[in-house]
């Protein structure tokens, strides 16, 4: 067995460090340095994969002016969050996060309580704000 001639293992590094230089140049010439080319591709984090299908949802305990992050696990019971079902963990769309904040109202232990939920899901185009707080939760 004979070695590859210096020439073809060059010329291997080289198209390794032209392809690794084209695939980060890409995202810092059209991200960090604002530029208007579209062939070299930007980074996105949601290209269909996970659009609509994940949201990142905070709910949040109005008391006395201000408000304060409620831990859904810790109200519904569950000492981890890996115990919890996957309808507790993984709120796929805003029905779900509010059907879940509605059973919160049901089973925290406050009278009257003012739940607020606060949501943004993946889109197509990045993370769009779905629910900002605006309606008690508990009213309905």
């Amino acid at each position: 067995m004979s070695l590859p001639p210096l020439f073809l293992i060059r010329l291997r590094g080289l198209v390794f460090i032209l392809a690794a230089a084209w695939m980060i140049g890409g995202p810092f010439y059209r991200q960090v340095l604002n530029g208007a080319s579209k062939i070299p591709r930007s980074w996105v984090m949601f290209t269909g994969f996970a659009a609509g299908e994940v949201c990142d949802v905070e709910y949040r305990l109005r008391a006395e002016g201000g408000e304060s992050v409620l831990d859904r696990f810790a109200v519904l019971g569950f000492d981890d969050r890996w115990e919890a079902p996957t309808s507790v963990r993984r709120l796929p769309k805003k029905k779900n996060a509010i059907r879940l904040g509605e059973r919160l109202c049901r089973t925290i232990e406050i009278a009257e309580p003012d739940i607020r939920l606060y949501a943004r899901c993946a889109h197509r185009k990045g993370w769009r704000t779905v629910a900002s707080g605006g309606e008690n939760l508990c009213e309905k």
